[in-house]
Formats: C-alpha cells, sequence, structure tokens
C-alpha cells in the first residue's frame, strides 16, 4: 500500500473562503498545512481565521506580485519585529516579464525580510524564485539567511546548476502535481535526494470558490503518486518524516541544528 502524505508544504487557505472548514478537516485526517500568504494584511487575516488550528503554521507572506515600486522597507521591517511570525511565506522573486518592472523594489523587501530571519533565526521560509534563482540564492547567503533557519524552494524552476547549489546551501524542494507533470520537474525530483524533497499542492487557487479538503487531499495524494513512480515509495515515508520536524521545531531548535 503506498504511504500516505501527511503534509501540504505549500498551500494557500486564504485564497478560499472556507479556509476553516478546510484546515479543520485537515485535522480530522492528521494533514499538517504550511498556509502561505502573499501579504502582511493577509497574513493578519488567516491569523485570525486558522491561525488556533493546531495542524496549520501560518506564513507571514510578501508575495513578488504584490511588491509595489513604491514599497516601504521599513514598514515592512517593522511588521515583522511587531508580529514575529515563526513561519515566512510566499517571499521571494519574480523577475519574468510581467513582474520584472519592480525587480529593485522586490529585491530590497525580499532581503530585508531575509536580514530580519538571519538576524532572529529559527525560522521556516517557503522561497518563489522565478527566472531568478540565482538572485534569490545571492539573497539568502549573502544576508546569511541559510543559517539557524529552513529554505524551501517552492516549485523550483533555475537551472540545473542553480539546483545544485540551492541543494549545497542545504535547502529543501516542495514540488507538486503540476511541476511534476513537466518534465524539467520530474527530472529535478529524479536528481534530488528524498530528505529534501517535500510535497506542496499550491491550493486553493484565487477565488477558488467552493473548493474543499477533498480536493486538496486529492492533488496531494497524486503528486505522492508522480513521486512514488519517479523514486520509490520508500520516498514518500521520507517526505513525511521530514515534513512534520520543519512545522513543528522550536526557534531554539533551529537555532542549534
Amino acid at each position: 500500500m503506498q504511504p500516505i502524505p501527511t503534509a501540504d508544504m505549500h498551500c494557500h487557505l486564504g485564497s478560499s473562503s472556507a479556509a476553516r472548514p478546510i484546515a479543520e478537516a485537515a485535522e480530522q485526517a492528521d494533514v499538517l498545512l504550511f498556509d502561505n500568504t502573499t501579504t502582511p494584511a493577509e497574513y493578519a487575516r488567516q491569523l485570525r481565521e486558522v491561525g488556533e488550528c493546531a495542524n496549520v503554521t501560518v506564513g507571514f507572506g510578501m508575495h513578488p506580485w504584490w511588491v509595489r515600486e513604491d514599497a516601504n522597507v521599513r514598514e515592512l521591517v517593522d511588521l515583522l519585529e511587531a508580529q514575529a511570525p515563526f513561519a515566512l511565506g510566499e517571499v521571494g522573486l519574480d523577475f519574468g516579464p510581467r513582474h520584472v518592472s519592480t525587480r529593485d523594489a522586490q529585491l530590497a523587501a525580499f532581503e530585508a525580510i531575509l536580514q530580519w530571519a538571519a538576524k532572529t533565526g529559527g525560522h521556516l521560509i517557503s522561497v518563489h524564485a522565478v527566472h531568478a534563482a540565482g538572485e534569490a540564492l545571492d539573497a539568502l547567503e549573502r544576508t546569511g539567511a541559510l543559517e539557524g533557519n529552513a529554505c524551501i524552494f517552492h516549485w523550483f524552476s533555475g537551472s540545473q546548476p542553480e539546483l545544485e547549489r540551492a541543494l549545497r546551501d542545504g535547502c529543501y524542494f516542495s514540488v507538486g502535481q503540476r511541476m511534476l507533470a513537466t518534465k524539467k520537474g520530474r527530472a529535478y525530483a529524479e536528481m534530488l535526494p528524498a530528505d529534501s524533497l517535500l510535497l506542496e499542492t499550491d491550493q486553493p487557487q484565487p477565488d477558488c470558490e467552493g473548493f474543499t479538503f477533498e480536493q486538496l487531499q486529492q492533488e496531494l495524494q497524486e503528486a505522492a503518486s508522480e513521486l512514488n513512480t519517479i523514486k520509490g515509495p520508500e520516498c514518500i515515508e521520507v517526505v513525511n518524516a521530514t515534513s512534520h520536524p520543519l512545522l513543528t521545531k522550536t526557534a531554539k531548535e533551529f537555532r542549534m541544528a
């Protein structure tokens, strides 16, 4: 019997009006959720909505798509210092054609978040990097955020040398059904050691009304089945064993690792 995945390491409960029912159904099924947000305002809303759910970790988000050219970095750091989040996500860089115009502002915001994480330590960080894997790694290395924090590349799409660099840096990689449906995504999953892999759904999508936990669980299971085909059933057991400590470690444990 194929092992059942027990953690979704990158989802977006805030995209659904049914965030609480999804979280509660996940708790009944013993599934942990890393709920990534896209803005500090959404982070505050999600803390109110699902922050008390024992199986949900809410990430403080500043998605690169939502970084304005006139972004106030000091205000962002003030929010981090006031709220002191354990998890940071979704944060990162996107230099694709639609978002490259805010490149400098994205870099300033991302580096400010990473500098705060490096200073305080003990954080779980989910990183978005599109056409910017090298720059994201530069920032992680330059700020020292790789030390004493757990850094996850969500849906890694950089080059193979960048993948190998991220692996050397001790990063994790969350992979989902859509990534594993691509030739490149499957090749990367095959290359990576099982204990660096995590499962994700990246669901629900924005304005996805009617989305249920059963749909999320099905997509998580389908991603696990793909990974099972690529790397063998023992891989899912390793993925589960890796995911749980990342969501339950204390800040002290991360700093000592």
